[in-house]
């Protein structure tokens, strides 16, 4: 999939045609939980394009049609989806045709105003922030953004300084669409990476139940996954933590309000 990837965008009549890119962000948990998280998978379209087909030729061998976090419990086919999911996407960022970013947040850790807002006020913010970090990591080009469908966020209202962010060095935000988790493989690979961000290295669970500890296996396995490529992916007071070009998973003390 990753094969010539990282090649420059291609000259058309002895001038260099933009790349377009797309990026799929989702995110995790809720108010009441310990940790909460947001992701997104981003790069050039032809590398999304060739991903979507891996990892949907991984769904129809595991005879199923959606990977969600929720539901990685201790099915071994989905088990085994999971890690084929990991796979590709430790290939892919290794070898630069891919970048995910996670920022990760505790909930209790935030100011009183920021508990008072609404979901939608807050999480926008994040997800502008994983957007501008995207259009920064790639060169200028042409944007597609697809979060995973949620009540009320009101997507095309956009702050000013996260329009200004595509347009820096010359990139414009061509569509910003919902997409469907169930139509879309790379809406639920960002999914998988979200959830599988928000689990801690040295947590218990109120029950640690035979599907937790599938969970933090399936986390040992993508730090190794990275390891084995040479993508260094370590751990930060038992949270995921990573800062390359192509490969960023951070917690954020506060969260972003704009």
């Amino acid at each position: 999939m990753a094969a010539g990837a990282g090649s420059g965008p291609a000259r058309v009549g002895g001038r260099r045609r933009r790349e377009t890119y797309v990026l799929y962000c989702d995110d995790s948990g809720g108010e009441d939980d310990t940790l909460r998280s947001a992701a997104s998978v981003s790069g050039p379209a032809r590398v999304l394009l060739a991903l979507e087909r891996e990892l949907r030729r991984v769904l129809r061998v595991a005879g199923m049609d959606e990977l969600k976090w929720v539901g990685l419990r201790t099915r071994e086919p989905r088990l085994q989806a999971a890690r084929a999911f990991l796979d590709l996407t430790a290939v892919a960022a290794a070898a630069g045709a891919l970048r995910v970013e996670v920022l990760l947040w505790r909930p209790s850790g935030q100011a009183r105003a920021s508990r008072l807002r609404s979901e939608a006020q807050r999480l926008r913010p994040l997800y502008g922030r994983l957007w501008r970090g995207a259009a920064k990591a790639w060169p200028p080009g042409r944007w597609s953004v697809f979060p995973d469908q949620r009540t009320g966020m009101r997507w095309q209202e956009h702050s000013p300084a996260l329009a200004a962010a595509w347009g820096r060095g010359g990139g414009t935000l061509s569509a910003l669409k919902e997409a469907s988790s169930r139509r879309s493989a790379c809406v639920q690979l960002a999914d998988l990476l979200a959830g599988l961000s928000r689990v801690e290295a040295d947590a218990r669970p109120r029950q640690d139940s035979e599907a937790w500890r599938q969970r933090r296996a399936l986390r040992a396995y993508f730090i190794e996954a990275c390891r084995r490529r040479g993508l260094g992916l370590g751990e930060h007071g038992g949270l995921l933590a990573a800062r390359h070009r192509r490969l960023s998973i951070a917690l954020l003390r506060r969260l972003p309000v704009q």
